[in-house]
């Protein structure tokens, strides 16, 4: 990638589709910050010259890496990038992706979050992402996705348990092995919570685990669900003579912990930031301060003056 950076523009392609991969190695391997040092400079290229399984990959790992880090704007903001990349170029399957993963984001973050945000700062239903899917892909493989994370997060695990087999029986048929285990370990979960079927759960965190240890994951298991890492430690409890899959349960123990630490560290220096600039605020406007919140996000002059009903020239 070094090299094809070097030799400039007639090798862009090639680089961002490098960096691409990369950042998803980084993020599979609990880097996110350094995923996000490598992707985010790259973005503007790689959506002109890339194809769009590379700019699907590049926006999502984005979108994950400020995730676990603890900055949900961000998170939302390269969700919703992925949505209008997706329009533009009449992308149903990664217009499907963006809904989705802004539907399960809404069911686990702090508040609902509308984005980009309005003027009058409104708030929908945690609902609104999951209808949109609905409407738009109702039999897709998305909208499935998405019906699960809504039946966990509402305790409707008969109805998770109900939508993931046929999930993951599809993602085997394909031979998606990486979201296969994903889909796995949730269905651990759901049996694990659905009372009765702890034997089902511990299998399916085992399976979900053997495929993670042999396809090197670190991140994608942990991002199932909150307590993924528990039942994982749960279940290997159950084996006394697999020490290779104790020692992966140890990896993801330790990549949980340093993901814990990075977010607190975060919201600390967050706080400490805005407790240092406290007086200057103090002598702005309310839409001022608003401006200011969206250039933090590296929204564009235009997209601004869209979001808030003001001109261009009053944005700058």
């Amino acid at each position: 990638m070094l090299e094809t950076d070097q030799r400039g523009a007639t090798t862009a392609e090639a680089a961002c589709f490098a960096a691409a991969l990369l950042g998803e190695v980084q993020y599979e391997l609990n880097q996110p910050e350094a995923a996000r040092r490598l992707l985010e400079d790259r973005v503007d290229v790689l959506e002109r010259v890339s194809i769009p399984d590379a700019v699907l990959c590049v926006l999502t790992v984005l979108s994950s890496a400020h995730w676990i880090e603890g900055h949900q704007l961000d998170t939302f903001a390269y969700l919703e990038r992925l949505k209008e990349y997706a329009q533009k170029h009449e992308l149903a399957r990664l217009l499907a992706r963006s809904l989705a993963d802004q539907a399960k984001r809404n069911l686990h973050a702090d508040t609902a979050i509308r984005w980009p945000p309005t003027s009058h700062g409104s708030m929908p239903s945690r609902r609104g992402c999951a209808s949109r899917i609905r409407s738009s892909f109702p039999k897709s493989m998305r909208w499935l996705r998405a019906q699960v994370n809504w039946c966990i997060t509402n305790e409707d695990f008969e109805g998770a348990a109900t939508r993931l087999r046929p999930l993951i029986e599809r993602c085997r048929t394909q031979g998606w092995q990486h979201q296969t285990a994903y889909f796995q370990m949730q269905a651990a979960i759901v049996d694990f919570r659905r009372g009765g079927h702890e034997a089902a759960a511990f299998e399916s965190a085992l399976t979900a685990l053997r495929s993670g240890r042999r396809l090197g994951f670190a991140c994608s298991l942990l991002d199932a669900d909150p307590d993924a890492l528990d039942l994982a430690a749960r279940a290997v409890q159950t084996l006394s003579s697999d020490d290779v899959l104790h020692f992966y349960v140890d990896r993801l123990r330790s990549a949980h912990e340093q993901l814990h630490h990075a977010t607190a560290a975060t919201k600390t220096t967050t706080r400490s930031s805005r407790a240092g600039h406290s007086a200057d605020a103090e002598s702005l406007s309310e839409r001022e301060v608003t401006v200011l919140g969206l250039l933090a996000q590296a929204l564009p002059n235009k997209k601004i003056a869209r979001t808030l009903g003001i001109s261009p020239d009053t944005v700058k």
